[in-house]
């Protein structure tokens, strides 16, 4: 695949779908849309404004795609379940994403910072942050309580009580909301199918402030 460039893509690179002129390279915040850094009109690098070029390079797709059945069910379940607390605006977002079926994601990209891909053919190459850090969640826990207490926490979900609620939440942003509802789901199928799931996902929208014509989230 083309190398992803993405988030070195920023400002002023136009979206192709809703002409956006704040558009990522991975993906667009006013549409929504997952993209491609060459889909991006006029695409130049955030950090010299040069035009960006596009070459070949070999990355790790996760097949999100082939986990849509799964992720379904266990969204369904929690969901619907009498103690949840998701929102009405996460819930429909979730949902407009599973009809339309979920899309592989690279996880990898050319960098010289990271975590390195633990696999000879892709030694050059680092796991890409937002896959890489819902295993945050793991060993954070494991740093704290030890490879017993860490089995504890998130093999048995209604022994443990979080925030004394026994439920799992997390708050995410606009921005965020895609991967952590879909990927950090999906990879807990594939990596710990016996782990816990988050029960609660709170999506929000952007917390916006201006400052000399300056907007920042």
């Amino acid at each position: 695949m083309q190398e992803p460039l993405r988030r070195s893509v920023s400002r002023l690179r136009i979206c192709p779908h809703c002409k956006f002129r704040d558009a990522r390279g991975d993906q667009c915040d006013g549409c929504g849309k997952l993209l491609d850094a060459v889909e991006l009109v006029e695409p130049n690098c955030h950090l010299c404004q040069k035009t960006l070029k596009v070459k070949q390079s070999k990355h790790i797709l996760l097949d999100l795609d082939k986990l849509t059945g799964e992720v379904e069910r266990n969204f369904d379940a929690v969901t619907s379940a009498e103690d949840s607390q998701w929102s009405a605006n996460a819930i429909a977002i979730v949902k407009s994403w599973l009809k339309k079926g979920l899309e592989k994601r690279c996880i990898t990209r050319d960098l010289k910072w990271g975590t390195p891909v633990p696999l000879a053919e892709f030694a050059c190459k680092v796991v890409y942050v937002w896959f890489d850090a819902p295993i945050v969640y793991l060993s954070m826990t494991k740093a704290l309580l030890g490879d017993e207490g860490m089995e504890k926490w998130w093999k048995t979900p209604d022994e443990v009580d979080l925030a004394h609620s026994k439920r799992a939440t997390a708050v995410v942003n606009r921005d965020k909301r895609r991967l952590a509802s879909q990927r950090n789901r999906s990879e807990i199928v594939v990596k710990i199918i016996q782990y816990s799931f988050l029960r609660n996902v709170l999506f929000d929208m952007e917390i916006v402030c201006e400052d000399d014509d300056e907007l920042f989230r």
